[in-house]
């Protein structure tokens, strides 16, 4: 696997999210975390109050381990468990305990 592979599917996946604010007129509040200990989430999307945590995986098999920052964000935020987000290079779209798995040909 190319060493770059993940970083382009994320940066794949943030224009498409970008491109699919712009096309409805509407201003896309896209934002990254990470915390001094390293812990980071790809994705956090703004709506209001609500803070939507997405992580971008480029694997194509799932692992529960996907959704292992997200837990940790919902944890420390104080946000609700759901809505959160794990896009992966799958194309099932799965509902989970932990939020929803997507596969990123579900994107648009």
């Amino acid at each position: 696997m190319h060493y770059l592979r993940g970083g382009l599917f994320e940066s794949l996946i943030i224009s498409s999210l970008m491109k699919s604010y712009y096309n409805q007129g509407r201003s896309a509040h896209l934002y990254f975390w990470r915390d001094k200990s390293g812990n980071e989430i790809d994705c956090i999307i703004e709506r209001g109050e609500l803070l939507i945590p997405v992580e971008m995986k480029s694997g194509q098999t799932y692992s529960q381990s996907f959704f292992s920052s997200i837990e940790y964000f919902n944890e420390i935020s104080q946000q609700p468990k759901h809505p959160s987000f794990v896009v992966y290079a799958g194309d099932e779209l799965i509902s989970l305990k932990t939020g929803e798995l997507v596969g990123d040909r579900l994107i648009e």
